[in-house]
């Protein structure tokens, strides 16, 4: 009899501690979807009505005064400019999304910064990919699922300069539980989906990598650059002001 009692309270404290998790679950996928419907402008609500349209430049768009039409370094550092300038607006939004991920605000604000900065273009490529591109987009994913997906991207403790890699590496196994369980529900029947999406983080992390080299170009050029002052700050490009000081 006693040994019945005993493993009836030990089932009850099993049943309380997975609805407990549950329950921690639903909470962070309810707060980081939140924070994605508020700071990222390419939520499905927003971009239901957009006809997909290939974009078409020309390198008049970049051309300005003092520079000919056969200065192609001009029109580099022009069109870097303008590529600042449209960036900028992305970097607050970020910033923003950031802060509201659990987690991430009990971080320093050394590794706060470095996961920002070093993930910066990671995440602008998800929010992008899983709304303009075909062969993503054909996952399926909601904007919980892209939220929490863009909230693994970006606590990554594999960033240079991380100091607290434990703590953030906590963060994002309880991100990517999240993210599983999100998955299973919303895509019953296809197991492969989840493995498929965390393929994807090797593509981005190259990707990131290479706008990171664009990045050293932007340092080298910065006497020549006119560049926001958050741009500049998150990703460490000198400018005049500071040069004059």
């Amino acid at each position: 009899m006693e040994e019945s009692r005993v493993a009836q309270s030990e089932n009850d404290q099993s049943i309380r501690d997975m609805e407990s998790k549950e329950l921690a679950i639903y909470d962070l996928t309810l707060t980081v979807t939140q924070a994605h419907h508020v700071n990222c402008d390419y939520t499905d609500m927003r971009t239901r009505g957009l006809v997909k349209k290939p974009a078409i430049f020309s390198l008049n768009d970049f051309q300005s005064e003092g520079g000919g039409p056969d200065s192609v370094e001009h029109q580099k550092i022009v069109m870097w400019q303008h590529f600042a300038t449209f960036l900028t607006p992305s970097i607050q939004r970020i910033v923003e999304f950031a802060k509201k991920i659990p987690g991430f605000s009990e971080l320093t604000q050394d590794d706060q910064l470095r996961l920002i900065k070093n993930g910066f273009f990671e995440y602008e490529f998800v929010l992008a990919l899983f709304n303009f591109v075909t062969s993503i987009n054909s996952l399926d994913l909601n904007d919980s699922e892209i939220g929490l997906f863009s909230s693994v991207i970006l606590l990554t403790s594999e960033r240079v300069g991380i100091y607290d890699h434990k703590i953030i590496d906590h963060i994002q196994e309880r991100l990517l539980e999240a993210l599983k369980v999100q998955i299973t529900k919303h895509h019953p029947g296809e197991p492969n989906t989840f493995p498929m999406l965390m393929m994807k983080l090797p593509e981005l992390r190259s990707l990131g990598a290479k706008h990171s080299e664009h990045l050293d170009w932007f340092r080298a050029n910065w006497t020549r650059l006119s560049v926001p002052a958050l741009f500049a700050e998150i990703f460490d490009i000198p400018r005049f002001e500071e040069h004059e000081q």
